[in-house]
């Protein structure tokens, strides 16, 4: 892992001590801060697409690439001699990307979308998943338990391990999507093994989710021990598992030490009956095939605070995993600003996760702080601000309230750009301030604020287009 000074050592010696609440929440140095990247992002850079993706996590303390090699296309983004269907370009990111990564010792992890193939669904649709009312998907989610899909998931494995150096395997939607799946002629052959009543559990699923549409009856069935749902959710966990536990031997069986993990849904972590009976995913179960996981946790999309990720998800999925290590997935998408990714980070850190993975990179703006003093006395915070979004940014604001610092001027703002100071704000405006892939830098001069109490560990950075749309912003001090 890749050491940054704790910022806390660099703000002693140029502040104050109440002010070394200016800071980005990793209060560790040796953490994993990784970024799930689509293939498609890096050659729509172009041809030194990988390098700057690299330069750009290298730069901003990140550890680890979560690169998507297969997603729920079913068309994968390196030329195989396995897969049905190929991208069609003259660049291969994955190697491109190994190569940049591996300089800087960033570690490469092959990102899989499972449960999901619309390309061999297409072509396969005997092993397609069924829904409980409406029959079989035409969405390209294929039965977990389809032995046709599950050596075809595996040929992919073995082909990229023993052609790419990648540092790990990382699994994604391998779940079921909801209590209504799968109810496919694989699933009904192994509950008929087992002895399961499937029409009592399509009657318990239909009063559930249709007539009268109830969604705590399935639930109150399986916590009060109905041993029809009990063995059909048993059934569900095991094929998961069993897939899942599949796919690592491949990993383990590899001439080089490999990371092995996966994406979980976070309601298993913290309502683990909800997860075996929608997802079939169960935490304790993961504990024991995989290294890490990666809980996605994210806040906004569950209408929680910020908070939720640590005090809830990571918190009770580390209960659950005991030794097996915790990567808080965080939401970096419809997310404004930087304040809540932050306070998501901290609070992920302080319950203990090992680090964090964000999704995605291509989606939010990576902005970096640096407080200096000058021999003269005065203070200044630089801002260095790369673009990584789809849209072009007319607007910066920068709140230091709370930080124990108050802006007075902008310094060394470039061309083209207006800026105000107002109380603890200052704010850039300009047309296209701040363009796709660009990179803006300016300063702030600053003074301690007087009797100030402080609260907030960073500034705050807002970015927003025709004061409109706001951006998230993923902040570390220098």
């Amino acid at each position: 892992m890749k050491k940054r000074p704790l910022l806390s050592l660099l703000l002693l010696s140029i502040l104050s001590a109440n002010l070394a609440n200016i800071s980005v929440c990793a209060k560790t140095p040796d953490i994993m801060r990784g970024v799930w990247l689509w293939g498609a992002t890096v050659r729509e850079m172009g041809k030194d697409g990988a390098v700057s993706v690299v330069r750009d996590l290298e730069k901003h303390g990140f550890t680890d690439i979560f690169l998507m090699v297969k997603g729920a296309s079913g068309v994968v983004g390196y030329p195989s001699k396995v897969a049905l269907s190929v991208v069609k370009s003259e660049q291969d990111p994955l190697p491109e990307i190994i190569a940049a990564a591996h300089k800087k010792k960033i570690k490469v992890h092959a990102w899989y979308v499972i449960n999901q193939d619309k390309v061999w669904a297409e072509k396969h649709p005997e092993e397609v998943m069924v829904h409980l009312k409406n029959g079989p998907l035409k969405d390209g989610r294929i039965s977990p338990l389809a032995p046709g899909y599950q050596n075809y998931i595996k040929e992919q494995v073995r082909e990229i391990i023993d052609n790419y150096q990648v540092d790990g395997v990382h699994l994604d939607y391998i779940r079921y999507p909801h209590a209504v799946y799968s109810f496919d002629k694989y699933t009904f052959a192994e509950a008929e093994k087992r002895g399961i009543d499937v029409e009592q559990v399509k009657n318990i699923l239909n009063q559930t989710f249709y007539n009268p549409g109830d969604n705590s009856i399935v639930m109150k069935a399986y916590e009060n021990g109905d041993p029809a749902i009990i063995g059909w959710e048993k059934l569900r966990r095991d094929i998961i598992g069993q897939f899942a536990q599949e796919i690592g031997e491949i990993v383990k069986s590899a001439k080089r030490p490999l990371a092995y993990s996966a994406a979980l849904m976070p309601e298993g972590a913290y309502n683990p009956n909800y997860g075996d009976v929608h997802y079939g995913q169960n935490y304790r179960d993961s504990g024991a095939i995989y290294d890490f996981v990666v809980p996605m946790a994210y806040w906004k999309s569950f209408s929680q605070p910020p908070r939720w990720v640590g005090s809830v998800v990571v918190k009770e999925a580390t209960a659950f995993l005991g030794k097996t290590s915790v990567y808080a997935g965080l939401q970096a998408f419809e997310v404004s600003g930087n304040k809540e990714m932050a306070d998501a980070e901290a609070a992920a850190l302080e319950n203990g996760s090992r680090g964090v993975v964000l999704f995605r990179y291509g989606t939010f703006v990576f902005a970096s702080v640096q407080v200096k003093k000058k021999f003269s006395g005065k203070t200044s915070v630089t801002f260095k601000l790369q673009n990584r979004t789809d849209s072009n940014i007319d607007n910066i604001e920068i709140d230091f309230e709370g930080t124990g610092l108050v802006p007075k001027k902008g310094l060394r703002i470039p061309k083209g750009a207006s800026s105000e100071v107002n109380a603890n704000k200052i704010a850039l405006t300009g047309a296209q301030l701040l363009n796709l892939n660009q990179e803006f830098e300016f300063s702030v001069e600053v003074v301690k604020a007087p009797a100030s109490k402080v609260s907030a560990k960073m500034p705050s950075i807002k970015l927003s287009r025709q004061k409109r749309s706001f951006y998230p912003v993923y902040t570390v001090v220098k």
